[in-house]
């Protein structure tokens, strides 16, 4: 579906940059509005949800595609790769 939409690279780039730039438009308009006036409550809803985000970001995108790289190598690639580590600390 994708590939049909966006057969040309430079409109698959233009909406990718896009997308985030929207997101980031609106949610410093947001706080730019709203300013000192907001409620205890809606800064610890901002929070609570700016922190949910950042932790799916480390799960999806860093733990879980970094647990599947070491699974898939062997274990001598990885107690060699160590060793090296080691050595250069000690």
């Amino acid at each position: 579906m994708f590939d049909t939409l966006f057969a040309d690279k430079t409109a698959g780039i233009a909406v990718g940059l896009l997308i985030p730039f929207i997101g980031n438009t609106i949610g410093a308009a947001a706080v730019l509005f709203t300013g000192r006036k907001s409620s205890d409550f809606s800064q610890k809803l901002m929070l609570g949800f700016a922190a949910g985000v950042m932790l799916s970001a480390i799960i999806w995108s860093l733990l879980i595609p970094s647990m599947e790289n070491s699974c898939s190598r062997s274990f001598r690639e990885n107690s060699s790769s160590n060793s090296g580590v080691i050595k250069r600390i000690v």
